[in-house]
């Protein structure tokens, strides 16, 4: 009988034999060989099964009681010596398609785990991933880390004079833009400052990075239902937010409205409703800004990064404000570059100074409204 000849040749515990042995074995098996070897004098393991209890322990306290989550992964790391010696028991008896000793390792971890938490260990999509390494003295480090939230939101700016993001350091590009001794962090004086300050007081997460549906200058205003944007947190503590979360800053009222799996795939098509302040450098009559209603249904050809980009123009509305100042609002695919669209100082084809015939700048420019596709 194997488990007689393995209990001959070496001194094994309950779990290294057991785990030798045909599943329809392995209850009976334990029953009887329970007290035959005790733990730490192991042949496989040497003591490792005994130190599970501590393991789970440990990690009650150190993730179960400082991370929000409902379910749950484990990874472990055992020293080679011990697939070693249970590679070598196996080739002598020729042992085959058995329970690796490092998935019943995980397994047990995880059913305690489980039991005392009432967490689902779940493989796909986990809330939290918990590594463990065993040294060779069965000495154990645990760490975890939070699977990252993806939160989606809208903004609305209804002050002038703020930025939609920091300043990168230049010297730090390369590093995902964390905070350096390079320059100081600001606060709340950008919209990625105000989005970004409460919701890690919320979260208690790490490293920040968005994904904005278009942008804006310093002083447009950004109307109607607000840009929308999304958000990486890393390593949250808390995962459970309210939907429809809103708060109000500096006069910007941002909303959260929930949680993704994953970030949208790029690119995201989306229209963009903007009424653009243009200063002419001569005087212009009503007739002049008719010729912009030819502007509708148009796509316009703009050089950005030595290449050429297509955007379409889907309505066009003007307004002559005085002699030399008008407004235009159009409705547009989001990337359109208004600056350039309007002065033409760099390739586009057709622009606002063109069709005029007068040298045109944009003065100031408002996001009515962002609509996703």
């Amino acid at each position: 009988m194997l488990s007689q000849r393995l209990s001959t040749y070496y001194r094994l515990c309950s779990y290294c034999l057991s785990r030798q042995l045909a599943k329809t074995k392995r209850i009976a098996t334990i029953s009887r060989v329970k007290q035959a070897g005790g733990l730490d004098e192991c042949y496989i393991c040497s003591g490792l099964m005994s130190v599970i209890d501590l393991i789970v322990e440990k990690m009650v306290v150190d993730v179960e009681r400082k991370y929000e989550f409902s379910s749950f992964l484990i990874g472990l790391t055992i020293p080679t010596q011990i697939y070693e010696r249970e590679d070598q028991i196996r080739a002598r008896f020729k042992i085959r398609g058995r329970e690796s000793i490092k998935k019943e390792v995980v397994n047990e971890i995880g059913s305690r785990f489980k039991k005392i938490t009432k967490k689902r260990l779940e493989h796909h999509l986990p809330d939290i991933r918990i590594n463990i390494i065993i040294d060779n003295n069965n000495d154990f480090c645990i760490t975890a880390r939070a699977s990252p939230l993806i939160l989606s939101g809208r903004y609305i700016k209804r002050c002038r004079g703020l930025p939609q993001k920091k300043v990168r350091c230049i010297q730090c590009s390369e590093k995902e833009g964390n905070i350096c001794s390079h320059f100081e962090p600001s606060a709340d004086k950008t919209i990625e400052d105000i989005i970004t300050t409460r919701l890690l007081l919320i979260t208690n997460g790490e490293k920040p990075k968005f994904l904005w549906l278009g942008s804006e200058d310093p002083d447009s205003l950004v109307l109607g239902k607000g840009r929308p944007f999304f958000m990486h947190i890393s390593n949250p503590k808390v995962r459970s937010i309210k939907t429809n979360l809103k708060f109000r800053t500096n006069g910007v009222v941002t909303t959260i409205y929930g949680m993704l799996e994953h970030l949208p795939k790029l690119p995201i098509q989306f229209i963009t409703k903007t009424k653009i302040l243009v200063h002419s450098s001569i005087s212009i009559s009503k007739f002049d800004l008719r010729k912009l209603k030819a502007l509708k249904n148009s796509v316009v050809k703009f050089e950005i990064k030595s290449r050429i980009v297509k955007k379409k123009i889907y309505s066009v509305k003007t307004r002559q404000i005085n002699e030399k100042e008008f407004s235009v609002t159009l409705m547009a695919d989001g990337g359109f570059v208004i600056k350039q669209f309007v002065g033409a100082q760099r390739y586009v084809e057709p622009s606002v100074s063109k069709i005029i015939g007068a040298t045109c700048e944009c003065t100031l420019f408002d996001i009515l409204d962002v609509i996703i596709q």
